[in-house]
């Protein structure tokens, strides 16, 4: 697994968005500073997603988690969903300090024991995001692939509206509340198509 380990913290002062160091720069401190940073920047959205999770627990509804997270944090509400769904696809077992959330990203729709897997592999490899994607699609269940070609049109129509979609506010909210419907387990069955 990964180097889980805390380093020493140098002397460094934040103020705003700008970080000194006190007492001068040496390297083995400069060094240890950019382990911090880097670990906090990767943890940064698992982090933020964990947190949002317990917020649920909390007692808030959605809607009032998320408006309080925006007050609280100063993040958009995209970004927050974003990151409570990735923490909620990816569980604290499976992540690895040593990969990107993007890496994590990835595999959230694969089995957790699968997640892992796939995970190790792109580590001991090396792989990029990209390449880690490309071996993902490979272990999809065929079943999630469209069966004819009006299938695998419809398919790209839908894609291209989603990937269009993303842009507008309103289109996180939709998400979130399918989201929601889909964790609560209940079963929605919609009335049949007039025509």
């Amino acid at each position: 697994m990964a180097d889980n380990k805390l380093v020493e913290i140098p002397k460094f002062i934040i103020e705003g968005y700008s970080l000194k160091m006190e007492g001068g720069t040496q390297k083995p401190e400069w060094v240890s500073a950019g382990r911090i940073l880097g670990k906090i920047g990767k943890a940064s959205t698992f982090w933020i997603g964990d947190w949002l999770a317990l917020g649920m627990y909390a007692g808030f509804t959605r809607g009032d988690l998320y408006n309080e997270a925006e007050r609280i944090t100063g993040l958009g509400r995209e970004t927050l969903q974003n990151a409570v769904w990735l923490a909620n696809s990816v569980t604290p077992e499976c992540r690895r300090t040593d990969l990107s959330p993007s890496h994590h990203k990835e595999v959230a729709a694969l089995d957790p024991r699968e997640q892992v897997k796939m995970l190790d592999q792109a580590a001991l490899h090396h792989w990029s995001k990209r390449e880690l994607h490309d071996q993902v699609q490979g272990k999809l269940p065929v079943s999630t692939l469209p069966p004819t070609p009006e299938a695998v049109k419809l398919a790209k129509e839908l894609w291209n509206w989603v990937d269009k979609a993303r842009k507008y506010s309103e289109f996180a909210a939709v998400i979130a509340a399918a989201d929601e419907l889909a964790q609560s387990g209940r079963r929605t069955d919609f009335p049949p198509k007039k025509g």
